[in-house]
């Protein structure tokens, strides 16, 4: 069976530059906080996936946190790093398993 899916609407994507210097710098500490916490993840994602299966994980200031939830994870580097920015976080799911992405179209 085929059936037409409805259009989503959605709302306009504005694109500003920005030109603040101090602006432009908050960003590149963040980005810059935010890859050094992904690097450490990858670094250490074989033992994190064979120990925290079924788990969201989270590293900030390159640091490991583990919970069952998104909220408790969060919860939790805030009382540690309350001031914690670029922090990379994922879930690990209890098996492995393939993902096929696709590109969503709407037929007419």
């Amino acid at each position: 069976m085929i059936r037409a899916i409805p259009p989503i609407k959605r709302e306009p994507i504005v694109i500003t530059e920005v030109t603040d210097p101090e602006e432009i710098r908050q960003a590149d500490e963040l980005r810059a906080a935010y890859d050094r916490n992904r690097e450490w993840y990858h670094s250490h994602q074989r033992e994190i996936v064979d120990q925290h299966k079924g788990k969201y994980v989270a590293v900030a200031n390159e640091k490991l946190f583990v919970a069952a939830t998104t909220e408790e994870l969060f919860a939790l580097i805030d009382t540690t790093f309350p001031r914690a920015t670029g922090i990379y976080s994922t879930y690990v799911p209890r098996q492995r398993r393939l993902f096929i992405y696709a590109i969503q179209r709407t037929m007419v």
